[in-house]
């Protein structure tokens, strides 16, 4: 059974009957059930206008989900950035995480800015894969203050 870590972006499409971080809640709950019985871990990163996500796990079962994915209707413009086997999980303890601009700003300026967007369309696949590395460590520390 080889492990593989998956990178993929995408266009947000907003929905006209929930505000966005609704929808993101939304996400994240149903992610996070999901993944759990297919033992999917990974994180999710939201911006304004953009989805960025990366998923490790069995090969097949992550291919299935991707493709699951790609047919969502809350995006468009999926691209798969970058997908291979990995020696270990990144995210171990994340059924599904999801990282704000915010966090990525904190993380990497120190200032809070909810409004700032990224084209993930022109980052390599290593940077994106910093950029969710670096909210997701932002998150753990702002987590582990409030509680």
């Amino acid at each position: 059974m080889d492990l593989t870590g998956l990178t993929y972006v995408s266009i947000r499409r907003p929905s006209r009957h929930t505000d966005p971080q609704e929808d993101l809640n939304r996400i994240q709950e149903a992610s996070r059930l999901n993944n759990q019985r297919l033992n999917i871990t990974g994180v999710l990163l939201c911006t304004p206008n953009h989805y960025i996500q990366f998923l490790e796990g069995e090969e097949k079962v992550v291919m299935d989900l991707f493709a699951k994915i790609e047919k969502d209707k809350g995006h468009y413009n999926v691209k798969l950035r970058h997908s291979a086997v990995v020696d270990q999980r990144q995210f171990p303890d994340w059924a599904m995480n999801v990282v704000s601009i915010d966090s990525i700003n904190q993380a990497l300026y120190g200032i809070q800015d909810t409004s700032s967007d990224v084209n993930p369309y022109h980052l390599s696949s290593d940077v994106l894969f910093g950029l969710l590395s670096s909210g997701a460590k932002q998150t753990l520390i702002a987590q582990t203050e409030v509680a």
